[in-house]
């Protein structure tokens, strides 16, 4: 019989027995403070994705107090494929084509980290997220988190402008002289 155990980490790495944890604690600290500020960046872009449906259903005079509830408090994936659905080819808005594809990629993305659990080696500091599907885990930095933080800020600004579109459109115009 060996006198060597699993780790408590995953990965199944054997450790001597008595063996002291001694990765740095502010990996988690960063990784911790890293998911904060992506989560925050997700939030204001999913509200801000419901105010420019809610925007877009107004100027098409769709002033039904249900179906703008309905659309603003829909799930994040939802007010993607609705903002895809009011923004069809042929409107007079159209949004940037890259949009919807990366409000779907950051979505996912959002998905594996929320619904993960952070597992860290607690001997050489290494972790990996752990989904549903244990077997899979998702590899990634604090770095990918920080990235992707960039890409809401951006998608952000790019429903703000596309909201902005809306408004000034639906604003009354005064002709001149009068």
């Amino acid at each position: 019989m060996s006198d060597t155990k699993l780790g408590i980490f995953d990965g199944g790495a054997e450790q001597e027995e008595g063996d002291v944890p001694s990765a740095d604690p502010q990996i988690k600290v960063d990784y911790e403070a890293a998911l904060g500020r992506f989560l925050v960046a997700f939030n204001k872009l999913d509200y801000e994705l419901g105010m420019l449906i809610k925007m877009i259903l107004l100027y098409h005079h769709q002033r039904d107090g249900l179906i703008q509830r309905s659309a603003f408090e829909a799930e994040y994936f939802w007010k993607v494929h609705n903002l895809e659905l009011l923004s069809l080819p042929g409107g007079r808005h159209q949004l940037e084509a890259k949009l919807p594809s990366l409000l779907r990629d950051i979505g996912a993305f959002r998905n594996k980290i929320a619904h993960g659990h952070f597992d860290q080696n607690p001997f050489d500091g290494s972790f990996v997220q752990r989904g549903k599907k244990p077997a899979k885990p998702h590899a990634f930095t604090t770095g990918d988190l920080d990235a992707y933080t960039k890409k809401c800020e951006q998608a952000w600004n790019d429903v703000r402008h596309a909201e902005a579109a809306y408004w000034f459109d639906a604003m009354p115009t005064q002709s001149k002289g009068k």
